[in-house]
């Protein structure tokens, strides 16, 4: 029996909070848009893709400088160095047809905005 008044008399400052002084945000009811999350993933997916053909790129040109001549070291770092290049034209026309097709559609999908869950 003490241990069951001890714990209600811990567990009383908890209950004895007003809940009208308590800050706590209350949600609004409006569902979050996809679109600034899509608009980010986007924008980060081409972000990351050009930084890994930039990396690509390098290690192939350290590749062909350290190569010392050989010939199939020398192959190895052209190929490196054109799948790097193909890879960034890549993403540069996908980029292009991003723009492209907001420019025709009134769509602006790089935009990013923070919605907030929250008023």
């Amino acid at each position: 029996m003490k241990k069951l008044i001890t714990g209600f008399l811990l567990a009383t400052p908890v209950f004895a909070l007003d809940p009208w002084e308590v800050d706590i945000p209350q949600p609004t009811g409006a569902i979050p848009e996809f679109g600034p999350v899509i608009s980010g993933g986007i924008q980060v997916a081409i972000l990351i893709a050009g930084l890994l053909c930039l990396i690509y790129l390098i290690w192939g040109g350290i590749e062909w400088l350290t190569s010392g001549g050989a010939k199939e070291g020398v192959a190895a770092a052209k190929a490196r160095m054109t799948a790097a290049f193909i890879g960034l034209m890549i993403i540069l026309a996908a980029w292009a047809i991003i723009k492209i097709v907001g420019y025709l559609f009134g769509i602006d999908i790089t935009k990013f905005e923070f919605v907030p869950f929250f008023d």
